[in-house]
């Protein structure tokens, strides 16, 4: 996203935020990890059936919303770490 990106992603990166999650994601249990996955495709679903509520902004630059399949659970884990830092 730029240089205004940079500025917080260094700080995310030192902290070693997604580090962190993976390692988490490893030691959850299989119900929460089907959960997880349960979680990222109902996202998917939403973000792919109302295309036309993505805000405007971004789809004027250009931008399309990531499937959010693919490392959701690290990336969920992820999501948790942020509200305690």
């Amino acid at each position: 996203m730029g240089p205004s990106g940079l500025a917080s992603d260094r700080p995310i990166r030192l902290l070693g935020l997604r580090r962190n999650a993976e390692r988490h994601a490893k030691l959850l249990s299989p119900e929460a990890r089907d959960f997880l996955l349960w979680y990222a495709e109902g996202m998917n679903a939403y973000i792919t059936g109302h295309v036309d509520d993505h805000p405007l902004e971004l789809r004027l630059a250009g931008f399309t919303p990531l499937n959010c399949r693919r490392g959701a659970k690290a990336g969920c884990c992820t999501g948790g770490s942020c509200p305690s830092w």
